[in-house]
């Protein structure tokens, strides 16, 4: 996995946690745990997205 995409996955759930009510500790030490599975969601929609893309053309 690239790095900068598990840092974006990182600081989107960051973001998404602290507006939940979680302090910005809690926010980073939950986003770190789940940072890898949100990453490989993101991949596997714009897999998804481009395969259907290809399917229409």
């Amino acid at each position: 996995m690239s790095k900068e995409l598990w840092i974006a996955a990182y600081e989107q759930l960051v973001e998404e946690y602290i507006e939940q009510g979680l302090t910005e500790a809690q926010a980073e030490s939950l986003a770190e745990e789940h940072a890898s599975d949100r990453l490989r969601d993101n991949l596997a929609e714009r897999g998804d997205y481009l395969r259907d893309i290809a399917k229409g053309n």
